[in-house]
């Protein structure tokens, strides 16, 4: 059920276009995959092939990368689903975990289809990098049309990373901090972001 706690989806109220995504038990939840759902139990992903893993390698966080298209029980790889939102407002963006949502509009299901359809023949930018070009920056182009330079998936852990450390120590400081940080690291903030 998607909301406030929770982004959960059933496939049965997958549409094609959805922007979805799964947390990886073997990152400890830290990290999730995300891909576009096409229809027909399909997903479109950028990946380095690896889809139980954050990396093509244990010590390396980067990879050729490619994007791919696979059945959604392979792209779950044994994960619960979920729904990203777009259009959310600050409030509820506040309150949720980086990697679930964004403050920026998604265009029509028909252009996010092309995009992703588009990336699957020609590729997405120069390869796969955990934290300057992975699956959540692919997913967000396609549901968007917005680029920016570097990650978003890494500006969200590194907020939460800062969330964590300074709210409790500071909480005067720490939460204007954090909320100015979280917004900054949605793609709708990033100055560098241009609709390609």
């Amino acid at each position: 059920m998607v909301g406030v706690f929770s982004n959960r989806i059933s496939r049965e109220k997958l549409k094609p276009g959805d922007h979805i995504y799964s947390w990886r038990k073997k990152a400890a939840y830290l990290y999730a995959h995300h891909g576009i759902y096409v229809g027909d139990g399909e997903v479109i992903h950028f990946t380095t092939g690896d889809l139980g893993n954050f990396s093509s390698s244990s010590s390396d966080s980067s990879g050729p990368g490619s994007v791919e298209s696979c059945t959604i029980d392979r792209f779950l790889s044994g994960g619960k689903l979920y729904i990203f939102t777009y259009g959310v407002s600050e409030a509820h963006f506040l309150t949720k975990r980086g990697g679930t949502c964004s403050l920026a509009v998604s265009d029509p299901p028909e252009d996010v289809l092309h995009r992703a359809k588009f990336l699957l023949k020609n590729g997405f930018r120069r390869g796969y990098h955990l934290f300057e070009s992975n699956c959540e920056d692919f997913a967000i182009y396609c549901k968007t049309g917005l680029l920016g330079e570097g990650s978003v998936q890494a500006s969200a852990l590194v907020c939460g990373i800062f969330g964590a450390i300074f709210i409790p120590l500071i909480p005067f400081v720490g939460v204007p901090v954090f909320c100015a940080t979280r917004l900054g690291s949605d793609i709708s903030y990033n100055e560098d972001a241009a609709k390609c």
